[in-house]
């Protein structure tokens, strides 16, 4: 299995790039950069050339939406007769970002350069390192507990790069090393009834990305599928050898302009020792919000999770910020290897609505409440629901 892996990704990663040319009838494309990566192509496959030149569709909101992709310095949209003239200029996107708000956001700085082309082809960088933290329970209905044992009682030093390419259109290919601190500062007993609670966790994880969204960071249209392996080797400083499988579907569906309809299925299956801050904690801020942070805790997960997401006010007062507000659905569990409950049973379900803040691209965080079969949550926690 290793070695599939590990040539799987060789093999990807030294793959020459692969363009396909695409062309939308009525429309022509000038790029003054290079190849353009795939993302423009699907957002622009909503502009209907026949609408525009009758002077049917408003041209402004496509280019501010273009605009609004990552690596794009500046969009040019002109009818010129029975065709559309779209002219991009790239640029890389590189962010260096301190994140400063512990309890809501991860505390410590990031730094990342994505789409950023060098001898023909696309690739991505990201590195961050600070302390992890989870959402915060703000109400349930055992308060003294949930401080004590829920999503306060665990967050965690973290530092990790990662290297990506883009080897097809839409797929991306990536590389990533971490090192984490393991230790837990909340209920001792919850942490060793699970597993390891102190150390250094290092691990090494490659994986494959699909990713045909309209957007990076809001996406209203498209599918992404995630999967790879995490290996934590006992050679590398952790507690014992571990891997972790992860796979990730979700589809999202427009509805109008700026509303739309999200599905999200996500599971996972860890083997051997894996350490407490390895393992899928759900609850809170996590799939399943009506439960209190450590809810359930294990090696193995599983979660459907599906959200319909309103821009309830779009561009506040004239600024970036926008105000959405969504309800959702969830039904999930994890499980761990030797307990009472079997994979896959006990599905536990919730339902709940948030609103959420976003200020241009970035979704800020949110404020939720969801009720499951133990009582009402309500909790605040960063970006939007789905990992990725």
């Amino acid at each position: 299995m290793k070695r599939f892996f590990t040539g799987a990704f060789i093999l990807s990663f030294l793959a020459a790039p692969a363009w396909a040319e695409s062309e939308l009838a009525g429309v022509t494309f000038t790029d003054s950069y290079g190849p353009m990566t795939p993302r423009y192509l699907r957002e622009l496959e909503g502009l209907d050339p026949k609408r525009a030149n009758s002077e049917g569709l408003e041209l402004a909101p496509w280019r501010l939406r273009l605009l609004s992709l990552r690596n794009l310095a500046e969009v040019s949209l002109t009818r010129r007769g029975e065709r559309l003239e779209v002219d991009l200029r790239e640029a890389p996107y590189v962010t260096v970002v301190p994140k400063l708000l512990p309890f809501v956001l991860p505390f410590g700085l990031e730094v990342g350069a994505e789409d950023w082309r060098l001898g023909g082809q696309y690739y991505d960088f990201k590195a961050w390192g600070g302390y992890i933290w989870s959402g915060v329970t703000l109400y349930d209905p055992n308060q003294a507990e949930a401080m004590r044992r829920g999503s306060l009682a665990y967050n965690f030093p973290e530092a990790y790069a990662r290297a990506g390419v883009l080897v097809l259109p839409y797929t991306r290919v990536y590389l990533e090393g971490k090192v984490a601190g393991a230790g837990m500062d909340g209920d001792v007993a919850l942490a060793s009834d699970y597993g390891a609670i102190r150390g250094t966790m290092v691990t090494a994880s490659p994986f494959v990305r699909y990713d045909d969204t309209d957007h990076p960071d809001v996406p209203r249209m498209g599918s992404r599928a995630r999967a790879g392996v995490l290996f934590g080797p006992k050679g590398l400083g952790n507690t014992g050898n571990y891997l972790r499988y992860d796979g990730y579907l979700q589809k999202y569906v427009p509805l109008g302009q700026l509303d739309s309809l999200a599905i999200g299925l996500h599971g996972g299956m860890g083997e051997g020792d894996l350490p407490l801050a390895q393992a899928y904690w759900l609850g809170a801020g996590s799939y399943l919000r009506g439960y209190m942070g450590s809810r359930f805790i294990g090696n193995q997960m599983l979660a459907l999770n599906v959200e319909l997401r309103h821009a309830l006010w779009p561009r506040m007062g004239g600024s970036e910020l926008t105000l959405w507000s969504t309800a959702f659905a969830d039904a999930a569990r994890s499980w761990n290897h030797g307990g009472t409950i079997a994979f896959p049973r006990d599905i536990r379900p919730s339902l709940g609505g948030y609103l959420g803040l976003s200020l241009g691209t970035w979704y800020i965080g949110r404020l939720e409440a969801a009720v499951g079969n133990e009582g009402p949550f309500v909790n605040i926690a960063a970006g939007l629901p789905f990992p990725w």
